[in-house]
C-alpha cells in the first residue's frame, strides 16, 4: 500500500494518483487543510497506538489502514495550521492566538508521532529532509565543488552597504523558501528581487536577517526534476522577457517563456547526484543558472513542482512517479 501525505489534491498529485489507479496500484491519502471553513483530516484522524500493529482511521468515511499494510510513503506536502475561521482582527487578540498556537502544536505532535511509527517504510521525500534550508544546501554544494553564487546573510544596513560597494547589484531571497503570505483578505506572493544601492533608503538600520546573492547575468536557467536516479531537465529562456528575467515565476501568460528539454552535462549530473545523496534526498527539483560555460546551483526543493517540467518536455513524469511508487510497494 502507498500512503500519501499531501496538502490537497492539486493537479499534479491528482494525476499521479490517477496513474496509480490505472496501473493497478493501491493507495491511501491523508490530506491536510483543504481550504478555510473545511475541517482538515488531521482533526478527523484516529490512530490506535496501544499495540504493535497500530492503525490509522479517518473518521470521515471510516477508512482504516493498518501500518503493516503500508510499504511506501509519498510525502508530497503537509501544511499544518489551525483554521478557526478568525478574522485578522480576532487573530491578533492574544487569547485567540494562543489557542491557535496550542492547537497547531498538538497537530504537529500527532503528525510527528505518525512519522515516527512509519520510519521503517520506504519514503519518497521525507518531512525531515524536506526541511533542509538553502544555506545548508549551498554550503554542501560548495564543498562538492559545485559553483554557487556568492552569498551573504545581512542583518544591518551597514553590512548591506559594504557588500553593495563591491557588488552593485544583488538578488534578494528568503533564507528557506518562497512562501505566500495571507493577511485578512489580502494575499502576497514572494519573488526573487534585484536590489541596488537605493534599496538602503527603504531599509531599517537593523532589519530582520535576510539573504542576498551576487546577481548572475544568465543565458538561461534550468529546472531539473530528480526521480529514480535520473534527472529530467528543462531549459527556461526567462531572460528574453523583462517580466521573468529575474524570477521566471513572475509568469507572463501572454508571452510565455520558451521551455525546451535539456540534458545536463555529465559532470554536473554526477555532482548533483552526490549533493542529493549528501542531503539524503531521493527526489526533488533543482534550480540552476547557466552563464557561458558555468552552471550555478541555486537550490533544491525536496517536494518541488514537476508538472511544469513534464508537460512542455513530454517527460510523462506523473506516470513515472506512479510506476516508481508501485515498484517500491511491490519490492
Amino acid at each position: 500500500m502507498i500512503l500519501i501525505f499531501s496538502n490537497s489534491v492539486e493537479p499534479s498529485t491528482a494525476r499521479v494518483i490517477n496513474w496509480i489507479n490505472n496501473l493497478g496500484g493501491r493507495w491511501f491519502r491523508i490530506n491536510s487543510i483543504v481550504n478555510d471553513g473545511m475541517p482538515d483530516v488531521i482533526t478527523n484522524i484516529m490512530a490506535e497506538l496501544n499495540d504493535q500493529q497500530f492503525s490509522i482511521t479517518l473518521k470521515k468515511g471510516q477508512k482504516s489502514l493498518a501500518a503493516r499494510d503500508i510499504n511506501v510513503i509519498w510525502y508530497r506536502r503537509f501544511q499544518i495550521k489551525d483554521n478557526l475561521n478568525l478574522s485578522l482582527e480576532e487573530f491578533e487578540k492574544s487569547t485567540d492566538s494562543e489557542i491557535r498556537r496550542f492547537r497547531t502544536s498538538e497537530k504537529i505532535a500527532l503528525f510527528r508521532s505518525l512519522v515516527y511509527r512509519l520510519e521503517d517504510k520506504f519514503w519518497l521525500s521525507h518531512p525531515d529532509t524536506a526541511a533542509v534550508n538553502k544555506i545548508m544546501q549551498l554550503d554542501i554544494a560548495r564543498k562538492l565543488e559545485i559553483i554557487v553564487p556568492k552569498t551573504w546573510i545581512i542583518s544591518s544596513k551597514e553590512q548591506l552597504k559594504e557588500v553593495l560597494k563591491i557588488y552593485p547589484k544583488l538578488a534578494l531571497k528568503p533564507i528557506k523558501d518562497i512562501r505566500p503570505i495571507s493577511m485578512g483578505k489580502k494575499f502576497f506572493n514572494q519573488y526573487t528581487t534585484i536590489i541596488e544601492m537605493d534599496f538602503l533608503d527603504h531599509l531599517n538600520d537593523e532589519p530582520f536577517p535576510f539573504l542576498v546573492q551576487e546577481y548572475i547575468s544568465k543565458d538561461y536557467e534550468v529546472r531539473s526534476f530528480f526521480i529514480d536516479d535520473e534527472f529530467y531537465s528543462m531549459a527556461i529562456f526567462s531572460q528574453d522577457n523583462d517580466q521573468t528575467t529575474v524570477d521566471f515565476r513572475r509568469y507572463d501568460y501572454k508571452y510565455p517563456n520558451r521551455n525546451v528539454p535539456f540534458k545536463l552535462p555529465v559532470d554536473i549530473d554526477q555532482k548533483l547526484k552526490k549533493l542529493l545523496r549528501r542531503l539524503k534526498l531521493n527526489t526533488g527539483s533543482i534550480d540552476l543558472l547557466v552563464s557561458g560555460d558555468k552552471y550555478y546551483f541555486l537550490e533544491v526543493n525536496p517536494v518541488g513542482q514537476f508538472g511544469m517540467v513534464s508537460s512542455p518536455c513530454n517527460y510523462h513524469l506523473h506516470k513515472k512517479i506512479a510506476q516508481f511508487l508501485i515498484k517500491q510497494d511491490n519490492a
